[in-house]
């Protein structure tokens, strides 16, 4: 039992960190070449806009956030991320 909570912790783990970097591609072509269209690039915005909506959903319900000037809910996103990572990690 104890190596099958290890391989589900494991792989949760790993495709955990694959959206971590793939967030982390993600953020930093929006810097280098903001209207990009490659499909590589629509393909990584696609997974990280699936991941980022639900924060920026919640979070559009504060008037704060609404007024910030910087999108939190990215980074929000990627916290909560590596929390979880580190979770299935201790598995």
């Amino acid at each position: 039992m104890y190596i099958m909570g290890y391989i589900v912790g494991s792989l949760l783990g790993t495709v955990i960190d694959i959206l971590l970097v793939i967030m982390l591609i993600s953020a930093v072509m929006s810097w280098i070449a903001p209207m990009m269209d490659h499909p590589v690039m629509n393909f990584i915005n696609g997974i990280t806009d699936v991941l980022v909506r639900p924060m920026r959903k919640l979070l559009m319900r504060f008037e704060f956030v609404r007024s910030f000037p910087l999108d939190i809910s990215f980074y929000l996103t990627s916290v909560i991320l590596v929390l979880l990572r580190s979770l299935f990690r201790s598995l």
